[in-house]
């Protein structure tokens, strides 16, 4: 049968509570929260999959820029799809989730784009075809 799909995205972060405010309150997600579990943790709904944030101790990691060429390697940051990058970003603006910069278009990828970051630092995209 071979692979036939992600099944989530595994993202550590210091404060899983944090986190759960952030995508519920300020991204509008769906948030179905694990805190009693080993390690307390979180599912983070978009359509059919989800984003599985979990709390660690561990140590942090290079911060990743939206430049992308110099980055650290590793996984690097989640994108989400969306119809408009620019009503999407103004959405999530007015609930005080801060950009990187302004939404761009990169004609060569046939994209528009917008990243922004988790409480964390972590880095996602909001990304429409263009």
């Amino acid at each position: 049968m071979g692979l036939q799909r992600i099944d989530n995205i595994g993202i550590a972060v210091r404060d899983v509570r944090a986190a759960a405010e952030f995508w519920r309150a300020r991204v509008g997600l769906a948030v179905t929260e694990s805190f009693d579990g080993a390690p307390p943790s979180i599912a983070v709904t978009i359509g059919d999959q989800y984003l599985y944030v979990f709390e660690s101790a561990g140590a942090g990691t290079p911060r990743h820029e939206p430049s992308l060429g110099e980055n650290p390697l590793g996984i690097d940051h989640v994108s989400f799809t969306v119809g408009d990058v620019d009503e999407e970003c103004a959405r999530l603006t007015a609930a005080g989730v801060a950009f990187d910069a302004e939404p761009a278009s990169v004609e060569a990828w046939g994209i528009r784009l917008a990243p922004f970051r988790d409480p964390e630092g972590n880095l996602f995209y909001l990304v429409q075809s263009l």
